[in-house]
């Protein structure tokens, strides 16, 4: 994923920096507008984060709104404002943002201090999450939580543990504790969810490898667990599912 970050503040660029580099995501850092504006053309980010603390801010935006009504509204990336954190004692400033920044829409907001980033990943994981007409096209599970009900889209499931009453889901946005039983989980979704271990199913379209003892999983820094009694089954279903739509992952 393309991010455009503009910004003069010296520490907010190192952080951010060091938060994305390690991640896979291409950062381009501009300070001046003429710079974000040619990266935006021709960069195509699909984020641009916006220091407000930066100078000529206004200049840019005015010129981000005439490029954003040229493009298709699919294909105008997302706008995250960054804005330096008040002390505790310090009254807020009356800030008029520029007029036109109300027409490019914010996807996303984050305080930032010397010390302390702004929730950079959090932004970024609910930017990605499907919207509600992507995830009406694809099988859900629907999970009560203490946030509320979750929507969690089948195909997004890395894997899922059995803990004692309940079951884990570890998806792309984070994990859910769930009832739903593994067994219940695994006849529902026998296309998607695959038992790897009495204890574990695995997203089938997010296994990389296999090897006598263990599973790859994307986006899981340690290898899962196969039983041995699971390993013909597994190497079967994951030959089918490649033969049937070779492209799925």
């Amino acid at each position: 994923m393309k991010i455009l970050l503009f910004s003069t503040t010296g520490t907010l660029i190192e952080q951010i920096t060091a938060t994305l580099c390690p991640l896979p995501y291409l950062l381009t850092i501009a300070s001046t507008p003429s710079d974000a504006i040619k990266t935006v053309k021709f960069g195509s980010p699909q984020i641009i984060m916006l220091d407000l603390a930066a100078a000529e801010l206004s200049q840019l935006i005015s010129q981000l709104a005439d490029h954003h009504h040229s493009q298709h509204r699919h294909a105008r990336p997302a706008i995250v404002l960054l804005a330096p954190r008040l002390s505790a004692d310090a009254k807020p400033p009356l800030v008029c943002l520029p007029a036109p920044l109300l027409s490019l829409g914010v996807h996303g907001f984050g305080e930032y201090d010397e010390c302390s980033l702004p929730p950079i990943l959090d932004i970024l994981a609910q930017l990605q999450r499907p919207t509600l007409a992507e995830q009406s096209q694809k099988p859900t599970l629907i999970a009560r939580t203490h946030r509320g009900d979750e929507c969690i889209v089948i195909d997004d499931i890395l894997f899922c543990q059995a803990e004692q009453k309940y079951t884990k889901i570890h998806h792309k946005y984070g994990t859910t504790l769930v009832d739903d039983t593994l067994k219940s989980l695994e006849l529902a979704h026998p296309d998607a969810l695959i038992r790897i271990h009495r204890h574990t199913l695995a997203g089938i379209r997010h296994i990389q490898a296999i090897s006598h003892a263990h599973v790859s999983v994307c986006g899981v820094p340690t290898p899962l667990v196969i039983s041995r009694r699971c390993q013909a089954k597994v190497r079967r279903q994951l030959a089918h599912f490649y033969q049937k739509s070779p492209k799925a992952v």
